[in-house]
């Protein structure tokens, strides 16, 4: 059964008496899920609900947060036997992306960087657990490319290419997969991650994402100018060369700018910030 809004609220009581819990308010509906707070023995409590069972593709996250240093990541309780909801400690206190709203950039950019420097240095168990993020990628591109139409030809295949050289020269990592300011808070006693995908990939892939989110820049050369003051801050923090989180960060625009073909607009908004990104992933 899939979870939606007429079905939620009893579902949540009914999982919440299960758990001795006291339910609360539900404050935010993801994709792929429903969370609310509540209470229990722990305190106050995350009860993250997913909308269909197996954890929306996320059953890789409660192994990869109990892996995790303490006070990296957020602490989880309890998961359910049928994978389809997760109880975890409730975390006060803003996310990056309010701190980088704020105009504090400098400080959000450094909070980013130490719970990544955390996750490179945690040795993970059974690795093979986690879903490869180079095939999944190449695959997508590689549809994208037979289903283009032309206009976009040069750009794909110059991306194409680019990802097979990236996955030819990895020594893949276990990653938080989807490491943005949205997915750390900032609380009083430092910052923790939230929300990891669990991925297994190039290290330098792990900052793909906050490198070019979010896409409010004017200019070209405002988000060259972005990836490179906050580029040199990533690469110190896990040990890997500048431009091979340019290159990364390429392949994610690339792919999300591609991967639905029937959104000319968006495709054309994006392909001088495409165009200028493969320029500098293919520098020597």
């Amino acid at each position: 059964m899939k979870l939606n809004e007429h079905t939620i609220g009893p579902a949540a009581r009914t999982l919440a008496n299960r758990w001795r819990l006291k339910l609360g308010d539900r404050v935010a509906e993801t994709p792929r899920a429903f969370i609310f707070q509540a209470e229990g023995r722990e305190g106050l409590c995350a009860l993250k609900i997913y909308k269909q069972l197996g954890m929306g593709g996320e059953g890789s996250a409660v192994h990869f947060l109990r892996n995790l240093p303490p006070d990296t990541g957020v602490k989880i309780y309890r998961s359910s036997l049928v994978r389809s909801a997760m109880l975890m400690e409730w975390l006060e206190g803003p996310g990056l992306d309010q701190v980088l709203t704020n105009g504090a950039e400098g400080e959000a950019t450094e909070m980013l960087a130490q719970v990544a420097q955390a996750i490179s240095k945690t040795p993970f168990k059974w690795p093979f657990l986690y879903r490869r993020v180079a095939t999944g990628t190449r695959r997508d591109l590689q549809n994208s490319i037979d289903q283009s139409t032309g206009p976009h030809d040069a750009e794909l295949r110059r991306a194409l290419q680019l990802l097979d050289h990236l996955t030819a020269t990895a020594q893949e990592k276990v990653l938080h997969g989807d490491l943005g300011f949205s997915n750390v808070i900032a609380t009083a006693d430092g910052p923790r991650l939230i929300d990891p995908k669990g991925l297994r990939a190039d290290p330098a892939f792990e900052f793909s994402k906050s490198l070019i989110t979010p896409f409010n820049f004017s200019s070209v050369d405002e988000l060259i100018t972005r990836i490179d003051r906050r580029g040199a801050v990533f690469a110190n923090a896990i040990g890997v060369p500048q431009q091979r989180l340019v290159q990364w960060a390429t392949i994610v625009m690339a792919h999300s700018t591609f991967r639905n073909p029937s959104k000319h607009a968006f495709q054309k908004q994006m392909k001088p910030y495409l165009m200028a990104l493969l320029d500098l992933s293919e520098k020597q």
